[in-house]
């Protein structure tokens, strides 16, 4: 029987891969302090996979044909107050 927890990573602008467990499901962005973080749900005992987000934020050009993946969420940066806009592109 699986175990679930949830997890957080720090992500950075643009694309963005972190190994994760495989199946991981995305819960939420926010920042912590001046981090962009996300949170996952995750089975801590699954096999690790390397998993892509994009990351945009608001009045980016996204070229043509770009696959910007499944949105996970939007989240305001403290201090600049850039908007900034998380989309998850899946396991590799």
């Amino acid at each position: 029987m699986s175990r679930r927890t949830i997890w957080k990573y720090s992500i950075l602008p643009n694309m963005n891969t972190i190994t994760v467990p495989s199946g991981a499901k995305p819960l939420s962005v926010a920042f912590q302090g001046q981090e962009l973080m996300v949170w996952l749900l995750v089975d801590p005992d699954a096999s690790k996979v390397d998993r892509t987000f994009s990351i945009y934020g608001t009045g980016s050009i996204i070229p043509e044909g770009t696959e910007i993946g499944v949105f996970v969420g939007t989240t305001v940066h403290p201090t600049l107050g850039y908007v900034i806009h998380v989309f998850d592109l899946g396991e590799a």
